[in-house]
């Protein structure tokens, strides 16, 4: 380092002065001896806001929803050895997820400088490594910020939490940073000439194509250049689930592609001959395990070059940004003189998908609750427009993607991954914060709520005053039904009644509704102090997953 362009700083101060550099000015997390001294540092400066949460997996799942919000990297941190691994669940799903997080905790294992260790160490690094996050451990002191910066560029680059682990030991010590800040901290990797070549080939030669926007797409800002992309080659849009209403509001929308998407929708997306995925991880649910897209030719544009290959040949693959990559495809189209393609045929409008959602039998009874179809759109329609709408998991959420609408894809936000349940309120409480000014609605199942509900308490202490949790509540795990039906077993084991909701919402500083008629949904104040909650009891002989 160059002496001449850096500066002093004690070790506990370093780290709140590069978190600054990087743009970041929220972090959340638990305090330990690991953690607190920088963590008071940069709040007492001013450098970022720091928001508590009760349990580690939030601190992941809300520096996740904070990150999904904004498009840009969210930051957390917890003590080391039990405060660690008490955050592993959220940690696979925000990997699984591809959410850029610089997650900073304590050295985790013995050393050299500490060779009998302690009660609470445990080998981090090999937990990350079996969850596939990226591990940096500082090596000392000198090593902060080069091993800081590495970290924050591969989240960003990856898509994939980074763990940054600091030793206590060091805070005491003085460290040198340089004065200059990284110009860019995600790569704008241009692919190969010759893949654009292919691509445009294929592209120009198709009968039927469709244009895929995942999350990465959302993160490079591209949504204009895909649609110009979609105007010259006569291309559908349509978007994953992590990026749902990327292309809200525009005429060639076919919106989620993916096991959820209606059946109109799926009847066009599988009509394609060639699918030009931007940013999608094409998993299982975005692909319908390859059926969706039928017989048509894939390509693929990827900025991790670690990601799963999909392409339908190698020469398909565009190893870049998203943003770099359709530029250089609009750029290709034009150079060679091709002509702009004619529209294809209307995209099914929200009426329409509404109608058709609606209309599905699910032998939905009055008498044992709400159908919760009815309570997505009346949650839609009175809901404040200018909301984030984020959901947890269940059997509840399959019909709520097309449903609840939400501007852009960084208002729509899913709160799991892979299959966890109870990580919803944690994201909701990122948005929230992300975004004081607007209102955030969160859908969740109730399991899934009772098993993060100390979270209302991180919402009284960060003074969170924009966040409604609608719950969705059949009063048992609706989804295990199968299971014991099967062996024909009653339900009575997985009966769990939820406690006064009301009575729950006052504690916390909130007001709590039992909603058991839809027309109460629009006498609701959704503007008043403290979390507002609402228990929405429904039909659980009604399962929506039936409906697509």
């Amino acid at each position: 380092m160059d002496i001449h362009s850096s500066k002093t700083y004690r070790g506990y101060k370093a780290v709140p002065e590069l978190l600054q550099r990087a743009g970041v000015d929220t972090v959340f997390g638990l305090l330990g001896g690991s953690n607190a001294p920088w963590v008071a540092a940069g709040v007492e400066s001013g450098q970022f806001r720091f928001i508590r949460t009760r349990h580690e997996e939030a601190t992941i799942t809300a520096a996740a929803g904070y990150s999904r919000a904004t498009g840009r990297l969210g930051v957390c941190t917890t003590t080391r050895g039990p405060g660690f691994t008490n955050s592993i669940n959220a940690l696979i799903a925000a990997t699984r997820g591809s959410v850029p997080l610089l997650y900073i905790t304590g050295e985790g294992k013995s050393t050299k400088a500490k060779p009998f260790g302690s009660s609470q160490e445990v080998d981090q690094e090999a937990f990350a490594s079996i969850m596939g996050v990226g591990y940096h451990a500082v090596p000392d002191l000198n090593g902060l910020e080069d091993t800081f910066w590495l970290a924050a560029r591969a989240a960003l680059s990856t898509g994939r939490p980074q763990v940054l682990s600091l030793a206590d030991r060091w805070f005491e010590q003085d460290v040198e940073l340089s004065v200059a800040t990284p110009q860019t901290l995600r790569p704008d990797t241009a692919p190969e000439d010759e893949s654009v070549k292919a691509v445009i080939d294929e592209l120009s030669a198709a009968r039927s194509p469709l244009i895929l926007a995942g999350w990465g797409a959302v993160m490079s800002d591209c949504r204009g250049a895909l649609i110009e992309l979609a105007e010259l080659s006569g291309a559908r849009l349509a978007n994953t689930l992590r990026a749902n209403f990327f292309f809200a509001g525009h005429e060639r929308d076919l919106g989620l592609c993916g096991s959820w998407s209606p059946e109109s929708v799926r009847r066009m997306i599988n009509d394609a001959d060639l699918v030009l995925s931007f940013g999608a991880s094409l998993n299982r649910q975005t692909t319908e395990s390859g059926a969706i897209f039928g017989g048509a030719k894939i390509v693929q544009c990827e900025i991790d070059d670690q990601s799963r290959f999909h392409a339908s040949a190698p020469e398909l693959f565009l190893l870049g940004d998203a943003g770099v990559a359709v530029g250089r495809l609009i750029d290709e189209w034009k150079r060679r003189g091709l002509a702009t393609r004619p529209a294809p045929g209307p995209a099914p409008t929200r009426e329409e998908i509404k109608a058709a959602l609606l209309g599905v039998d699910l032998k939905h009874d009055p008498a044992r609750g709400l159908d919760p179809r009815a309570a997505y759109v009346a949650l839609d329609e009175v809901f404040p427009q200018d909301r984030i709408v984020v959901t947890d998991n269940g059997r509840f959420i399959a019909t709520v993607p097309s449903l609840v609408a939400a501007r852009d894809a960084t208002s729509w936000i899913v709160g799991n991954a892979y299959g966890s349940v109870g990580l919803g309120l944690g994201a909701a409480i990122g948005a929230a914060a992300a975004h004081p000014d607007r209102p955030v609605l969160l859908i969740t199942g109730d399991g899934g709520f009772a098993m993060a509900a100390q979270e209302l308490d991180a919402i009284r202490l960060g003074g969170i005053d924009n966040l409604t949790v609608a719950i969705i509540n059949d009063e048992l795990y609706g989804s295990d039904v199968k299971y014991l039906r099967r062996f024909g077993l009653p339900n009575t084991v997985l009966y769990q009644p939820l406690p006064d909701i009301e009575a729950l919402a006052k504690v916390y500083g909130g007001v709590g509704h039992v909603v058991t008629g839809i027309a109460q949904l629009g006498q609701i104040d959704f503007n008043t102090p403290g979390p507002t909650l609402l228990d929405i009891r429904v039909d659980p002989e009604v399962n929506v997953r039936e409906a697509v």
